[in-house]
């Protein structure tokens, strides 16, 4: 059998079009070795052919064995743990306060049908195509940040919001852009030190001009945990990350001398008792809720929050459907972080890992903040509780991540070594 009839024959076999550009060429690439080592038996060109065809045995099988094992996946685990808890995210909604507004309910099932179509057009996306697009998501991103800066004047809570009809656009937006153009951007070995301490510095500070903090957090432990991960030896991760360790104390001591609202802030949660007509209240408020629990149903005492569909939506689960079931969703969130660890630990591509690894520290920090916040153990932001808050953004961003993270998985058998 001739070699073109034998490749042919097994890409016949072959479903996923990338796998069977890789396979192919791996196996022509084999066949030649082959074919030169009998030429330097003896034999002629077309001998030598045929007995290194030969020894590769039936195309027919070859090709069915490469497609079941290089075909792409579904990462159903995953799937799974994301809809039970974009399911859980109804809960808040289903008290009283929210019963009589349909149109709170309405919104929320049309953001998570949003969401979901974009996990599922995410997923069947080959997200290789991403990487030569780095810069343009970083650049992306960044020109969202001076653009509300110097151009947008409407504000809400201090930061710019650019109003598009019926759509409000925000800086936080542009944190999907960055965690892809930063995973792009990393993968690049080219890539200097001082080169990825200037990409992360300007949008960390262009974060905090526009007074939002808690993405200015999500966006530094997001990058940091990515350079950690892609920097090769400790010299390395200690030459790019001592500056960034600077800029971020540097903006800390910042914030405490000079920004007289955040300042205040973090005075109320210090010290709640003394700013309790303003800064504190809340924090007395979530004190008092706290104490009034129930292991199961209401709490003891009547809830009001402002943000109680949002900010404070898991304080809201517990003093609504008590302990046991907020200690739940906790699990699930933690199963889902678990989740995304193992993908991160099956990719073979350094492109994906770092998407992956990304993900998870934007998904974790928002837990973590999220929990730690409605406990009163850390002050007050705009930090959401993944997949459970309410709102376009954080809904389009989590499915975002998820999205990328499954077209990650689906192709993470494509990068292989057919000698192997």
């Amino acid at each position: 059998m001739k070699r073109k009839y034998f490749l042919d024959a097994v890409r016949l076999q072959m479903k996923s079009e990338k796998a069977k550009k890789y396979i192919v060429k791996e196996l022509d690439h084999h066949i030649a070795s082959e074919k030169a080592y009998w030429l330097k038996k003896g034999l002629i060109d077309s001998e030598a052919e045929e007995k290194a065809v030969q020894q590769m045995g039936s195309p027919l099988l070859l090709g069915q064995q490469l497609n079941k094992i290089h075909r792409p996946k579904v990462d159903w685990w995953l799937l799974i743990i994301v809809s039970i808890i974009i399911s859980l995210g109804f809960l808040p909604l289903l008290q009283d306060s929210f019963q009589t507004d349909t149109l709170v309910m309405i919104k929320k099932t049309m953001m998570t049908i949003i969401g979901l179509c974009f996990i599922i057009g995410l997923m069947f996306l080959d997200y290789t195509k991403l990487r030569k697009y780095g810069w343009l998501f970083y650049g992306g991103a960044l020109f969202i940040q001076f653009y509300l800066f110097f151009f947008v004047e409407t504000l809400v809570n201090g930061s710019p919001i650019l109003m598009l009809g019926p759509l409000s656009i925000e800086d936080t937006i542009c944190l999907p852009f960055f965690w892809i153009g930063f995973a792009c951007l990393l993968s690049n070995e080219k890539q200097t030190v001082s080169k990825t301490i200037l990409l992360f510095a300007i949008p960390y500070i262009l974060y905090l001009l526009l007074y939002n903090d808690h993405n200015a957090l999500i966006y530094s432990v997001m990058v940091v945990v990515m350079i950690w991960i892609n920097a090769k030896g400790y010299r390395k991760r200690i030459k790019t990350l001592a500056p960034i360790s600077i800029i971020l104390l540097g903006s800390l001591i910042y914030i405490w001398l000079f920004a007289e609202n955040i300042h205040n802030r973090l005075m109320g949660y210090l010290k709640p008792e003394q700013f309790a007509s303003d800064e504190g209240y809340f924090y007395l408020i979530i004190k008092q809720q706290l104490q009034h629990l129930n292991w199961f149903g209401k709490s003891d005492m009547q809830l009001f929050l402002y943000e109680g569909h949002t900010d404070f939506v898991f304080l809201n689960l517990l003093a609504q459907y008590g302990l046991v079931l907020s200690f739940f969703i906790i699990l699930i969130l933690l199963l889902l972080i678990s989740r995304l660890i193992a993908v991160s630990n099956m990719m073979k591509d350094s492109f994906g890992k770092l998407l992956t690894i990304g993900g998870i520290a934007l998904i974790t920090i928002e837990l973590i903040y999220n929990i730690g916040m409605n406990f009163g153990y850390l002050p007050l932001t705009g930090m959401p509780l993944p997949f459970i808050s309410y709102g376009l953004m954080p809904t389009l961003i989590h499915a975002i991540v998820i999205g990328v993270v499954l077209s990650a998985y689906r192709q993470k058998d494509l990068q292989f070594n057919i000698h192997s």
